[in-house]
């Protein structure tokens, strides 16, 4: 399975590769007709070994949203 596979059986329609997170490869999902709109959380898919799983768990998005520097951009990084 590829993340164009998840996007799809999800019904998103836009996918971006963001980074590496314990061990995980981090995918960020979206509706490409709703693109700009800012309102709610990222729905994130975290890839391992070609297993894909949905972040539903609210802590750990801004577990993943803190590490990208989403939330708290800094300089340093």
């Amino acid at each position: 399975m590829t993340i164009e596979d998840v996007a799809k059986q999800e019904v998103f329609t836009a996918h971006k590769y963001w980074c590496t997170y314990n061990e995980y490869k981090v995918y960020e999902l979206w509706y490409k007709e709703l693109e700009g709109a800012i309102v709610g959380f990222p729905q994130f898919a975290l890839e391992k070994d070609g297993v894909f799983t949905l972040v539903n768990d609210i802590d750990e998005t801004l577990k993943i949203m803190h590490h990208i520097n989403v939330l708290f951009p800094t300089d340093e990084e």
